[in-house]
């Protein structure tokens, strides 16, 4: 390697090392003295012509005392004949212009000789102002071109080796990272090895996409034109670690050129633990910040001064002053009359003391004294200050102690019982004239005594525990029966609550209606309720008493106990779900489960997954195992409704579990045990449903030894009346409608009516009339109007009943046009077309 070579190379290696050491020095603050002592060359600042700081490796290279040279001018060490080119360089460098950043000049010693030495000098900020920061090398004049070149890479490479940060170097011919310290390998886990050669497009692809643009420009900004001021200002990007997670860096990096030769050379400082701190900080304040504005109190914050530096949205809504015309003016400013206030105070005492105030005192808000409950708190800055405006409440306190001189006036003409007693036994202390007329002692016979003396025994307990649990959330209620002085008992119902007396203490007010009336009908009401329970459990919850219905709960009664299967046959809405329950409720299986599939309601492709079960990936959208109805069953019931249904496929697999007792899950290689009694029903006619082919006949023979057919409403006589007044009864109850009975004229229209719906659609009759009707009884206006037609005796045409008929079947099915279809008999097609016909959407 040339001699020009050799000096090229050791110039941009001693000056990369010289940038990082700068790039270490600013950002070590007050403690930029240790990484400057252990830096191994001599090294100086020099600021405005002085020297600010000399290490001791300078101070021993001239013979100096330590610190002889700071605070001394930095010509009295040159010899003559070279000031004048340092002080063109040093004059250049702080200007920004272009000037050497290496040269060779002789200085003095302190013996008085010359001494031959080389500048490396670089701009740097100190104590907020421009200085120079100069490395200081000896040359030897016996040495060798090779050997000094030699020894300067080495005392450079130790340099840069000792650095926290990572420093580098871009070869901007090459386009490749020609160094990069050790450091490299801590911070991102990559080996300088590794680094070295690495492509400029190589490195700006592993930082983070946002800062990716940036870090374009700022290269491109260093490929164009030398920016001597950019070298100095660090900027912050994200890099990408080994292992895939990004670290903040603080990169600060400058050209260097020799001859036609460029270079990037600079430092990255890892500053991720920094941001971290920088964004948590941030959202804390932005948190604190969103909590002081959705506060409903007045929350504000002042210097020293007294004057606002925070001013939150409750303060701009009750003083009409916005924020801006807030911040930056003082106390009196905003509220001239509170000089000597107790406000102004509390908030001297406060900076005086550091101890936090609180107070009561008035403000004049918009030309009003406002009263507020004031807590101000010592902060780094000043004080900050809660207010909350009582104005409202010191203006109620007055009005409630006004209340309390109209309260005996009320009180003793109230007609409800009123008391006051004193805790913790409930002493009366005053009782108004209707508790003395409701309860027949006198007032002095009831003061100093106990209200548990008065209470029926079988409720102290109840009272005592209802007034403990009521206090405790603001208010206390019960019903308790209280004792006449006659003997007799009478039901109250007593509210009450704390309240505070003239003389300030808390006492118990309670107000007391009585109830006995009320409790009677209740009474009889309960009693009636619990024979109709006693009824309907005589009719496994089913309500009738026809013969029909009687032949039904003989076939339940019979056949609940036993294992066998049932076959419910039956029109729509008769019930048949409601026997299948009751049979289940009343056998050995009742503790078990009841499973009840619907095979009409469900699409055939996924009904043999429904009944049996699958095993992951057994069809699409299999993606976990799943219990069929028979496991779910295990041990109880499965109602099929709807059998008929069932697709053929399933019959034969239904089939199979019932004489094998095993079922084995779609897409399974292994059979599952099973335990469960099969109840079917059907509305439809099974004798036909074999014939056709749609049911299996062995499956129709297994349901068919116990068949029961449950009767349509219009074959039970006696019932409906039943029916409807049971529908009323729980329907007012649970739509909150107070409805007593039907009008007689709206019972001759139902029984006029064929009821096709059977109970469901009696039941569904009677809902809405209780939801439109109006008064206590419900009239003939209130039945639909194809009822009141049938009874009024209107003959309806073909088409009308065709068209009823059609959409009480689209409901029943819950508008499933092709379900609908085959029960009608019709292909889509003509449904769609009698629909449209009927001016509705197909």
């Amino acid at each position: 390697m040339s001699r020009t070579d050799l000096v090229g190379q050791e110039i941009e290696e001693r000056l990369l090392a010289l940038h990082a050491l700068k790039a270490q020095l600013q950002a070590s603050g007050r403690a930029w003295l240790e990484p400057a002592e252990g830096a191994g060359e001599a090294i100086a600042i020099v600021q405005d012509g002085l020297f600010r700081y000399a290490n001791g490796k300078l101070h021993e290279m001239g013979g100096y005392a330590p610190g002889e040279m700071t605070g001394r001018p930095f010509a009295d060490y040159v010899m003559p004949g070279d000031l004048a080119v340092v002080a063109d360089n040093y004059r250049r460098r702080m200007s920004g212009e272009s000037a050497p950043s290496c040269y060779e000049v002789s200085v003095k010693g302190k013996d008085g000789n010359a001494l031959p030495v080389e500048f490396t000098a670089t701009p740097m900020e100190f104590e907020g102002r421009l200085a120079d920061l100069v490395v200081v090398r000896r040359l030897a004049p016996h040495a060798t071109d090779g050997d000094a070149a030699s020894k300067s890479e080495q005392m450079l490479r130790e340099i840069l080796d000792g650095l926290q940060d990572i420093a580098y170097k871009v070869n901007l011919e090459t386009r490749a990272v020609d160094y990069v310290s050790p450091s490299v390998e801590t911070v991102f886990g990559y080996s300088p090895r590794k680094v070295v050669g690495f492509g400029v497009n190589g490195v700006v692809a592993r930082v983070h996409p946002d800062d990716r643009e940036n870090a374009k420009g700022k290269l491109a900004a260093f490929l164009e034109e030398f920016p001597p001021e950019s070298a100095r200002q660090p900027w912050d990007l994200r890099f990408m670690h080994k292992n895939g997670h990004y670290v903040w860096l603080s990169v600060s990096h400058r050209l260097v050129r020799d001859g036609r030769t460029a270079a990037l050379i600079g430092t990255a400082r890892d500053v991720t633990l920094r941001k971290q701190a920088e964004e948590s900080l941030r959202q804390s304040e932005a948190r604190y910040r969103d909590l002081a504005e959705s506060i409903a109190d007045v929350f504000f914050a002042m210097d020293r001064d007294l004057k606002y530096t925070y001013w939150n949205k409750a303060s701009e809504a009750l003083t009409g002053i916005p924020a801006e015309n807030a911040l930056g003016k003082s106390l009196y400013d905003l509220f001239p009359g509170i000089e000597g206030s107790k406000a102004e105070q509390a908030y001297l005492e406060v900076l005086r003391t550091g101890q936090p105030q609180q107070l009561v005192s008035i403000y004049s808000i918009r030309g009003e004294d406002r009263c507020f409950e004031i807590s101000a708190c010592p902060s780094s800055e000043g004080l900050t200050v809660f207010a909350r405006d009582v104005t409202q409440l010191k203006r109620a306190q007055e009005a409630l102690r006004e209340s309390e001189r109209r309260y005996r006036l009320i009180s003793e003409n109230a007609g409800d019982m009123i008391g006051l007693h004193r805790l913790p036994d409930l002493v009366w202390i005053y009782a108004n004239p209707a508790t003395v007329a409701a309860l027949g002692y006198s007032a002095d016979e009831l003061v100093g005594k106990s209200v548990s003396e008065f209470l029926h025994p079988d409720d102290v307990e109840a009272a005592r525990l209802a007034l403990q649990q009521g206090l405790a959330e603001g208010a206390a209620s019960a019903q308790v029966r209280c004792r006449k002085k006659d003997g007799s008992y009478i039901w109250l119902e007593a509210k009450g609550g704390k309240v505070t007396d003239e003389t300030g203490e808390e006492v118990i007010l309670i107000v007391s209606r009585d109830i006995t009336s009320q409790k009677n009908a209740e009474e009889r009401l309960s009693q009636r309720a619990e024979h109709l329970m006693r009824q309907l459990e005589e009719r496994y919850d089913m309500v009738g008493e026809s013969p029909a219905m009687q032949a039904l709960y003989d076939f339940i009664r019979k056949v609940a106990p036993t294992e066998a299967g049932v076959l419910i046959c039956g029109e729509s809405g008769t019930g048949k779900e409601m026997v299948a329950r009751a049979i289940h409720r009343h056998s050995d299986r009742r503790e078990g489960p009841l499973e009840i599939v619907n095979c009409a309601a469900m699409p055939a492709t996924l009904l043999e997954s429904e009944l049996f079960g699958h095993v992951r990936g057994a069809f699409t959208g299999a993606v976990s195992d799943k219990m069929g109805r028979f496991e779910l069953a295990h041990g109880g019931t499965l109602f099929l409704d709807e059998v008929v249904e069932l697709p053929l496929e399933c019959q034969t697999k239904l089939l199979r579990v019932l004489e094998e007792k095993r079922v084995r899950r779609v897409g399974d290689t292994r059979d599952r045990m099973t335990d469960v009694r099969l109840i079917a029903a059907t509305n439809r006619n099974v004798t036909r449903a074999v014939a056709e082919g749609r049911l299996r006949a062995d499956i129709f023979y297994r349901l068919d030894r116990l068949r029961v057919e449950v009767p349509p409403l219009r074959e039970r006589e006696g019932d409906l009346e039943l029916l409807a007044q049971h529908f009323l009864e729980q329907l007012s109850f649970s739509c909150k409608r107070d409805i007593e009975g039907f009008a007689p004229q709206v019972l001759e229209v139902f029984r006029s009516y064929k009821w096709p719906g059977n109970v469901r659609e009696l039941k569904n009759v009677v809902e809405r009339m209780v939801l439109l009707g109006e008064g206590k009884e419900l009239r003939l206006e209130d039945v639909p109007a194809d009822l009141r037609g049938s009874a009024e005796g209107r003959i309806e045409s073909l088409s009308d009943m065709e068209r009823r008929h059609i959409l009480r079947v689209l409901e029943e099915v819950g508008g499933n046009k092709k379900r609908a279809a085959q029960l009608l008999g019709i292909d889509r097609s003509t449904l769609y077309a009698k629909l449209r016909s009927y001016g509705m959407r197909p």
